[in-house]
């Protein structure tokens, strides 16, 4: 596996909350946009699926997959994010969280303003950007994935970082 792609030892350290799902996602399928590598998709993938089932896998994939597209497409500059086996969260995905969190609680208008901070200025891109953010937000929360907005924050069980 590349040296941009997680560690192959990353599952084993990944615990099933929210966040930490989301975060491996997240990091995963940017490395592939900037590495041109699918085999950084693929390792998202095959967490996911050992995490949530084939289907909800699926469903998150989908929703992941869509909400960087449009995070990359809107943002004013690069996009910041950690590489894969990263314990700590980037101030980028510290934001993304923040801002699902949110729209999880309800929230929009926190929502708008947390990600209007990674787009900048109003204008089309934002608004798909805020779109997708919606459908991720519901898309977790169908599947019970209910996101802290803290990373450093205990889950059920025993508190552990990213990995």
């Amino acid at each position: 596996m590349p040296s941009h792609c997680p560690i192959a030892t990353l599952s084993d350290r990944l615990t099933a909350r929210s966040d930490s799902l989301l975060i491996l996602a997240y990091r995963c399928w940017h490395a592939g946009y900037d590495y041109s590598d699918a085999d950084c998709w693929r390792y998202a993938s095959t967490v996911l699926v050992h995490a949530l089932g084939v289907g909800e896998a699926r469903l998150m994939l989908n929703a992941v997959e869509d909400f960087v597209y449009a995070l990359r497409q809107a943002s004013l500059g690069s996009v910041d994010y950690y590489p894969p086996p990263c314990c700590r969260a980037s101030r980028g995905e510290r934001q993304v969280l923040s801002s699902l969190a949110a729209l999880q609680a309800g929230s929009e208008e926190a929502a708008e303003l947390g990600l209007r901070e990674l787009c900048g200025e109003a204008g089309e891109h934002c608004l798909i950007l805020l779109s997708r953010a919606r459908k991720l937000a519901m898309v977790l929360s169908d599947l019970g994935l209910i996101l802290t907005a803290d990373p450093g924050a205990p889950a059920s069980g025993p508190p552990r970082q990213f990995h």
